[in-house]
């Protein structure tokens, strides 16, 4: 008969602690995922509105304002936009939207502005 006494884990005991070690990780490492995807999207949208601003700003000192479209490189990415034009009170005034657009032709950033002709 052995009276002796072992101390430690049981086989057990520690692939269940295992297991949840497992699940919890793996929750974890889809949180952080999740929030790379959506510091990613926020980022490219602030670079997105730079770019709308931008031409917008361009639009207030320009006298003949027209339909246009162009390219802007914005923290290392290249962004379309489109910019149109809509009189408005029998010529006094125009509106000015701006649209943004990313390498997959969506559209990332709208703006709107109006200038006093």
């Amino acid at each position: 008969m052995n009276n002796s006494k072992e101390n430690g884990f049981t086989l057990l005991e520690v692939l269940i602690s295992l297991g949840i070690l497992a699940f919890v990780m793996s929750s974890a490492l889809k949180l952080f995922s999740t929030n790379a995807l959506s510091i990613q999207r926020f980022e490219e949208k602030t670079m997105a509105s730079f770019v709308a601003q931008n031409i917008l700003v361009k639009s207030f000192f320009e006298d003949n304002l027209i339909y246009e479209e162009g390219f802007s490189l914005q923290g290392n990415r290249k962004y379309q936009w489109k910019r149109a034009i809509n009189i408005l009170d029998d010529g006094k005034s125009a509106q000015i939207e701006v649209k943004v657009i990313d390498e997959e032709n969506n559209t990332v950033y709208e703006l709107l502005g109006f200038k006093v002709l």
